[in-house]
Protein backbone atom coordinates (compact mmCIF):
# COMPACT_ATOMS: atom_id res chain seq x y z
CA UNK A 1 0.00 0.00 0.00
CA UNK A 2 1.05 3.55 -0.61
CA UNK A 3 0.80 5.93 2.34
CA UNK A 4 -0.69 8.63 0.11
CA UNK A 5 -3.92 6.63 0.23
CA UNK A 6 -4.45 8.31 3.60
CA UNK A 7 -5.75 11.30 1.62
CA UNK A 8 -8.58 9.21 0.13
CA UNK A 9 -11.02 8.82 3.02
CA UNK A 10 -11.54 5.18 3.89
CA UNK A 11 -9.43 3.85 1.00
CA UNK A 12 -6.48 2.73 3.11
CA UNK A 13 -8.70 1.09 5.71
CA UNK A 14 -10.82 -0.65 3.04
CA UNK A 15 -7.70 -1.92 1.28
CA UNK A 16 -6.37 -3.33 4.55
CA UNK A 17 -9.72 -4.97 5.34
CA UNK A 18 -9.90 -6.61 1.89
CA UNK A 19 -6.31 -7.86 2.10
CA UNK A 20 -6.87 -9.14 5.65
CA UNK A 21 -9.94 -11.11 4.55
CA UNK A 22 -7.73 -12.89 2.03
CA UNK A 23 -4.95 -13.45 4.61
CA UNK A 24 -2.63 -11.43 2.40
CA UNK A 25 0.66 -10.02 3.63
CA UNK A 26 0.18 -6.24 3.80
CA UNK A 27 3.01 -3.82 3.10
CA UNK A 28 3.00 -0.03 3.27
CA UNK A 29 5.35 2.76 2.27
CA UNK A 30 5.11 5.61 4.77
CA UNK A 31 5.21 8.22 1.98
CA UNK A 32 6.74 11.43 3.37
CA UNK A 33 7.35 13.19 6.70
CA UNK A 34 4.85 15.94 5.83
CA UNK A 35 2.06 13.46 5.02
CA UNK A 36 2.77 11.61 8.26
CA UNK A 37 2.76 14.85 10.25
CA UNK A 38 -0.55 15.90 8.69
CA UNK A 39 -2.25 12.50 9.06
CA UNK A 40 -0.34 10.90 11.92
CA UNK A 41 -3.47 9.66 13.70
CA UNK A 42 -4.58 7.85 10.53
CA UNK A 43 -1.23 6.06 10.28
CA UNK A 44 -1.16 5.15 13.96
CA UNK A 45 -4.67 3.68 13.64
CA UNK A 46 -3.70 1.24 10.88
CA UNK A 47 -0.09 0.31 11.64
CA UNK A 48 -0.88 -2.69 13.84
CA UNK A 49 -2.61 -4.30 10.82
CA UNK A 50 0.45 -3.94 8.57
CA UNK A 51 2.99 -6.75 8.18
CA UNK A 52 5.82 -4.94 6.35
CA UNK A 53 6.51 -1.24 6.88
CA UNK A 54 8.89 0.71 4.64
CA UNK A 55 10.04 4.26 5.19
CA UNK A 56 13.07 6.44 5.36
CA UNK A 57 14.54 7.55 8.65
CA UNK A 58 12.85 10.98 8.55
CA UNK A 59 9.44 9.34 8.04
CA UNK A 60 9.96 6.99 10.98
CA UNK A 61 11.26 9.86 13.14
CA UNK A 62 8.08 11.81 12.40
CA UNK A 63 5.84 8.82 13.04
CA UNK A 64 7.45 7.58 16.24
CA UNK A 65 8.83 10.90 17.57
CA UNK A 66 12.36 9.59 18.02
CA UNK A 67 15.59 9.76 16.05
CA UNK A 68 17.09 6.68 17.71
CA UNK A 69 16.79 3.54 15.56
CA UNK A 70 16.56 1.23 18.59
CA UNK A 71 13.82 3.36 20.15
CA UNK A 72 11.88 3.47 16.89
CA UNK A 73 12.14 -0.31 16.44
CA UNK A 74 10.92 -0.97 20.01
CA UNK A 75 7.62 0.70 19.08
CA UNK A 76 6.75 -2.03 16.55
CA UNK A 77 5.38 -5.51 17.12
CA UNK A 78 7.50 -8.62 16.69
CA UNK A 79 4.84 -9.60 14.15
CA UNK A 80 6.03 -6.81 11.85
CA UNK A 81 8.96 -6.52 9.48
CA UNK A 82 10.24 -2.93 9.56
CA UNK A 83 12.59 -1.46 6.96
CA UNK A 84 14.17 1.94 7.67
CA UNK A 85 16.18 3.37 4.78
CA UNK A 86 18.74 6.14 5.07
CA UNK A 87 20.07 6.77 1.54
CA UNK A 88 23.81 6.16 1.18
CA UNK A 89 24.03 5.04 4.81
CA UNK A 90 22.06 1.89 3.99
CA UNK A 91 19.09 0.51 5.87
CA UNK A 92 18.01 -1.19 9.07
CA UNK A 93 15.69 -4.17 9.02
CA UNK A 94 13.82 -5.59 11.98
CA UNK A 95 12.68 -9.02 10.93
CA UNK A 96 9.57 -10.82 12.07
CA UNK A 97 10.00 -12.26 15.55
CA UNK A 98 12.96 -10.01 16.32
CA UNK A 99 13.33 -7.11 18.72
CA UNK A 100 16.40 -5.48 17.17
CA UNK A 101 17.20 -4.20 13.71
CA UNK A 102 20.19 -5.25 11.62
CA UNK A 103 22.07 -2.63 9.61
CA UNK A 104 22.81 -3.31 5.94
CA UNK A 105 25.21 -0.95 4.14
CA UNK A 106 24.11 0.59 0.85
CA UNK A 107 25.82 -0.02 -2.45
CA UNK A 108 28.48 2.61 -3.01
CA UNK A 109 27.60 4.71 -6.05
CA UNK A 110 30.06 7.46 -7.00
CA UNK A 111 28.48 10.85 -6.28
CA UNK A 112 29.06 11.99 -9.87
CA UNK A 113 26.80 9.14 -11.08
CA UNK A 114 23.88 10.18 -8.86
CA UNK A 115 21.44 12.19 -10.98
CA UNK A 116 18.34 12.28 -8.74
CA UNK A 117 16.97 10.38 -5.76
CA UNK A 118 13.35 10.49 -6.93
CA UNK A 119 11.93 6.98 -6.81
CA UNK A 120 14.80 5.46 -4.83
CA UNK A 121 12.57 4.41 -1.94
CA UNK A 122 9.92 2.97 -4.25
CA UNK A 123 12.50 1.04 -6.25
CA UNK A 124 14.12 -0.21 -3.04
CA UNK A 125 10.76 -1.44 -1.74
CA UNK A 126 9.97 -3.05 -5.10
CA UNK A 127 13.26 -4.93 -5.17
CA UNK A 128 12.91 -5.94 -1.53
CA UNK A 129 9.34 -7.19 -1.99
CA UNK A 130 10.36 -9.08 -5.13
CA UNK A 131 12.87 -10.98 -3.01
CA UNK A 132 10.24 -11.61 -0.33
CA UNK A 133 7.83 -13.01 -2.93
CA UNK A 134 10.59 -15.36 -4.09
CA UNK A 135 11.02 -16.55 -0.49
CA UNK A 136 14.58 -15.25 -0.19
CA UNK A 137 16.26 -14.46 3.13
CA UNK A 138 16.09 -10.79 4.15
CA UNK A 139 19.76 -10.11 3.34
CA UNK A 140 19.05 -10.98 -0.32
CA UNK A 141 15.86 -8.93 -0.30
CA UNK A 142 17.91 -5.95 0.90
CA UNK A 143 20.50 -6.60 -1.80
CA UNK A 144 17.77 -6.64 -4.45
CA UNK A 145 16.31 -3.42 -3.05
CA UNK A 146 19.69 -1.73 -3.08
CA UNK A 147 20.32 -2.84 -6.66
CA UNK A 148 17.00 -1.42 -7.83
CA UNK A 149 17.51 1.86 -5.96
CA UNK A 150 21.07 2.17 -7.28
CA UNK A 151 19.76 2.05 -10.85
CA UNK A 152 17.05 4.67 -10.44
CA UNK A 153 19.28 7.25 -8.75
CA UNK A 154 21.47 7.28 -11.84
CA UNK A 155 18.69 8.61 -14.08
CA UNK A 156 16.35 11.59 -14.16
CA UNK A 157 12.60 11.34 -13.56
CA UNK A 158 12.82 7.79 -12.08
CA UNK A 159 12.55 6.39 -15.59
CA UNK A 160 14.81 3.45 -16.41
CA UNK A 161 15.68 2.65 -20.01
CA UNK A 162 15.06 -0.85 -21.35
CA UNK A 163 18.81 -1.42 -21.16
CA UNK A 164 18.89 -0.44 -17.47
CA UNK A 165 15.93 -2.74 -16.75
CA UNK A 166 17.73 -5.60 -18.49
CA UNK A 167 20.92 -4.92 -16.48
CA UNK A 168 18.86 -4.90 -13.29
CA UNK A 169 17.16 -8.19 -14.22
CA UNK A 170 20.54 -9.82 -14.88
CA UNK A 171 21.99 -8.59 -11.57
CA UNK A 172 18.93 -9.81 -9.68
CA UNK A 173 19.13 -13.22 -11.38
CA UNK A 174 22.62 -13.59 -9.89
CA UNK A 175 21.08 -13.19 -6.43
CA UNK A 176 18.13 -15.50 -7.03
Amino acid sequence: LEGYLVYSPGCLEKSIDCASQENACISIDLTSPSVIANRKENFLNILDKIHIIFGNLKEFETLKESSDIDEIIKKFSQKQLVVITNSEKGCWVKEWGQEKAVHYPALQIPKEKVVATTGAGDFFAGGFLNGMMLGLPVKYCVEMGHLAASKVIQVAEAELSENSWEELRQEIEKIT
